[in-house]
Formats: structure tokens, C-alpha cells, sequence
């Protein structure tokens, strides 16, 4: 009877403990998979709507900023409200598409009441990959955003450097940056495109937000607002 016992002690072969320990191992890496691929989908979706809020809150700025533009102060069209640089009050002839110069009358008394004739009132949005002062040559650096940089619409006022207003905009597609992630369409009355200073009365942005740019998870989200001039003509 203890021979017999004995004898039906057996245990695992070679081919079975194999068998069992690659089981394990594909069970193990479907559990990880899994595991890591919630990890990812967590990530993404907080880094998206964190980007997003934040598009959204330097979007909602813009706007009423720019619907509060006022004209320049320009003795031959006190209409105009589009400048080209904080330092003069010269009239775009052109309506740029990636870039925005305009004024608002923030110390009305200081200066003639509704009309931008200081420096200190023109505010400039730009998509860029860098703004910097240069104390060496005192001088303020922007960094054009190009194909492949990480992207920032910036913000200025008056004769300051451009500082930070939304971050993960997305970079441009092409060079220069006409496909880059800020873009200003400028409408008439009619909601037409419009060919001159004069005829727009609508400003139509987006914005694109790019959340892990250049990774296998990057996803973009496009943010559109339309807006009135209230002040065009006073």
C-alpha cells in the first residue's frame, strides 16, 4: 500500500509547465494591454479637454477684445480700425489671415475719446513658436512658428513683447504659416468675404488646438467664433 502511494505522486512534465507558463505570459500582456491602453485613452482625453478649456478661454478674450476695436486715429478715414504696427497708425492695405493688429480706446481720458491714437492701445495677436526680449541688442524676438515647432497664439499690447495666450495651437502644414492653427477671415455686413478695410464689419477666428502633436495619439479640435464690430464707424 505505501509503494502504491507513492507511486501516485506524480507531477508536472516539461511540456506541461511550458504550456502553463506561456498561457500565463499571454494572459499577462493581454492585462497590460489593456491596462496601458486605458492609461493612454485617461491621459489623452484630460490633456484634450485641459488644451480645449483653455483654447476656449483665450478664444472668448480675443473676441471681446476685437469687438471693441476702435478706429484710428487717421485724418483721412477715422473708420479705419486695422493697423500695421504699434508704433504708427498707418492702414493696412491687406487683411492678414495669421495675424491681427487693432486697437482698443482703453484710456478714454487720456486721450480723444473712441479713436486709438496712442501706442498703448494697440493690441497684436500672432501664432508663433517663441516671443523673447533681447537685452543684448534691446530688442523684442518673435520666433515664427514653422512646420513641426510647437505652437503658442501669443498676445501684445502697445510696444511689449508678445506673451502666451493659448497653448497647443496647432503648427502649420505649410511654410510660411497660412495652414498654421490661428486664422482671421474678415467679413462685410452680408457675412461675404470682404476685399477692403473699409467693408469689414465681421471677424471670423479659428482656432485649432493640437493635443500630443506628432505623436500616434494626437488629436485636434477646432474652435470658430464670429465677431460683430461694434465700434466700426463711430
Amino acid at each position: 500500500m505505501r509503494s502504491k502511494a507513492v507511486w501516485d505522486e506524480d507531477g508536472f512534465t516539461l511540456s506541461e509547465v511550458l504550456v502553463t507558463m506561456m498561457i500565463m505570459l499571454v494572459v499577462l500582456f493581454a492585462l497590460y494591454s489593456i491596462f496601458d491602453m486605458s492609461l493612454r485613452v485617461f491621459s489623452f482625453s484630460n490633456n484634450k479637454v485641459e488644451a480645449v478649456e483653455q483654447a476656449r478661454t483665450g478664444l472668448e478674450r480675443m473676441e471681446r477684445e476685437i469687438r471693441m476695436a476702435y478706429p484710428v486715429n487717421k485724418s483721412s478715414d477715422q473708420n479705419q480700425i486695422f493697423i500695421i504696427s504699434p508704433t504708427d497708425t498707418t492702414v493696412t492695405p491687406t487683411l492678414n489671415i495669421t495675424s491681427m493688429v487693432f486697437g482698443n480706446d482703453t484710456d478714454k481720458s487720456l486721450t480723444t475719446p473712441y479713436v486709438v491714437d496712442a501706442p498703448s492701445e494697440v493690441i497684436r495677436y500672432k501664432l508663433l513658436e517663441d516671443s523673447y526680449y533681447d537685452a543684448v541688442n534691446n530688442l523684442n524676438v518673435e520666433v515664427t512658428c514653422d512646420t513641426g515647432d510647437k505652437c503658442e497664439v501669443y498676445r501684445s499690447k502697445g510696444n511689449g513683447i508678445f506673451s502666451p495666450l493659448v497653448e497647443s495651437a496647432r503648427a502649420p502644414t505649410t511654410s510660411p504659416a497660412y495652414e498654421g492653427g490661428l486664422r482671421f477671415t474678415y467679413l462685410d455686413a452680408n457675412g461675404v468675404e470682404a476685399l477692403a478695410e473699409a467693408d469689414v464689419e465681421i471677424v471670423r477666428i479659428e482656432l485649432d488646438v493640437s493635443v500630443d502633436e506628432g505623436s500616434r495619439d494626437e488629436g485636434t479640435q477646432t474652435l470658430v467664433t464670429e465677431v460683430a464690430l461694434r465700434n466700426r464707424g463711430e
